[in-house]
């Protein structure tokens, strides 16, 4: 029976809600083109640890991993952003947020924080300031960008006992994601893990189970 009970916890964990895109408001304009507002929006996400699930021109999506011990903790959450251009150098965005059933009591409504982050990368949206969106309890506190090596800021959510892929498949794999993301070339820090540069900030990419995955910034020095 506790087998069946911890499986069963297991898999809700894994079952994430879908954002819903909102229809009842306007959502907020940049004063940016698409592509670059897109890329600031994938940003966003990582920098507020979702795993990047899905970056298209005009979509982005990822989840935050759950946090699971002898209780389900905070995590579960996933986010999305629609983009829809209005002319040369303007973009329309909608942000939206959706808590799994597992762990509700420990998730929050990340919106707010999504546009934050790409008001800080591309300059304030139109109307000023922070985003006007409302904000759950807060949950646990976000760490910042791990700077220095790497090794020390390899993500605990990551799976750690399945297979890597080869050095040349893994490699090929993490530069199409870097590519996606609008980064540069790949760096190998060992093993199944690389890092792409996207300006201030690096993207730590793993790949396990015969896929590769975008999973948080990091920091990064100079040409690093």
């Amino acid at each position: 029976m506790k087998c069946l009970l911890v499986m069963g916890l297991l898999a809700l964990a894994g079952c994430a809600a879908t954002p819903t895109r909102p229809n009842n408001a306007s959502g907020i304009v940049y004063n940016k083109g698409e592509a670059r507002v897109q890329k600031a929006a994938v940003g966003a996400l990582l920098a507020n640890g979702f795993v990047i699930g899905r970056s298209d021109t005009d979509y982005v999506d990822g989840s935050r991993p759950h946090k699971i011990g002898l209780v389900v903790g905070s995590g579960g959450e996933s986010a999305a952003v629609w983009l829809s251009p209005l002319g040369p150098g303007r973009t329309a965005v909608k942000v939206s947020t959706a808590k799994s059933l597992l762990g509700i009591l420990g998730q929050k409504n990340w919106d707010a924080e999504i546009i934050a982050e790409m008001d800080k990368s591309i300059g304030p949206h139109e109307g000023g300031g922070a985003a006007a969106m409302t904000m759950d309890s807060p949950a646990e506190p976000q760490s910042e960008p791990t700077t220095g090596t790497v090794a020390a800021a390899a993500s605990p959510d990551a799976p750690s006992a399945q297979a890597p892929l080869d050095d040349t498949a893994a490699m090929t794999q993490a530069q199409g994601i870097a590519s996606q993301l609008g980064c540069g070339a790949v760096q190998s820090q060992g093993g199944s893990t690389f890092v792409a540069p996207c300006g201030t900030y690096g993207v730590l990419i793993d790949c396990y189970d015969g896929k590769c995955h975008a999973m948080h910034t990091v920091g990064i020095k100079g040409n690093e």
